[in-house]
C-alpha cells in the first residue's frame, strides 16, 4: 500500500511514483501522468500529500480498470 510506504520509506514511494508517471506517460494516460507528477512533486518536497494522494489512487485504479477491460483480465 503506497500510504503505508510513504510513511516508511519515503525515497521508495517517489521512486514507485516516478514508474507510474513515466508508464501513464507512454500509456497516453494523461490524467494519471498529471496526478503522478504532482504527487512526486509533494513528496519530494515533503509538502501535504493526502489530497492528491487520493485523487493519485482513484485515477490509477480507473487506469487499471480500463487496461483489465481492454486485456481481458480478471481483476480482484
Amino acid at each position: 500500500q503506497l500510504p503505508q510506504l510513504i510513511e516508511s520509506n519515503i525515497d521508495e514511494a517517489i521512486r514507485i511514483v516516478h514508474t507510474i508517471k513515466g508508464l501513464a506517460a507512454q500509456l497516453g494516460a494523461d490524467e494519471l501522468y498529471e496526478y503522478s507528477r504532482e504527487l512526486e512533486s509533494a513528496l519530494k518536497d515533503e509538502d501535504s500529500y493526502e489530497d492528491i494522494l487520493s485523487i493519485f489512487i482513484e485515477e490509477f485504479m480507473e487506469v487499471m480498470d480500463e487496461l483489465a477491460r481492454i486485456e481481458g483480465w480478471k481483476v480482484g
